[in-house]
């Protein structure tokens, strides 16, 4: 994929995440420690999950300094999207 297409993703997966956020707008969240004094909503893992979402069904992985293992607990590693193969 050539950065044109790249681009594509970034800006189709970033307004995905823009309306989970105007969605949830107002209302009230649920609020999690990632660290001491880092804090996640739930608004925060739904946007993340849509951008992940949209990125592999483009066949790219993606590595992110938070995404969210299989079990539920987070790693870190440098943010990098990667094209398979």
């Amino acid at each position: 994929m050539d950065l044109t297409g790249l681009l594509e993703v970034a800006v189709r997966a970033a307004k995905a995440a823009g309306k989970i956020q105007r969605e949830w707008l107002g209302r009230e969240k649920r609020v999690e420690f990632k660290g001491e004094i880092n804090l996640v909503t739930e608004v925060d893992r739904r946007c993340e999950g849509k951008i992940i979402e949209i990125i592999r069904g483009r066949s790219l992985d993606i590595y992110g300094q938070e995404i969210l293992t299989t079990n539920g607990k987070i790693h870190n590693e440098m943010m990098k999207v990667l094209q398979k193969g």
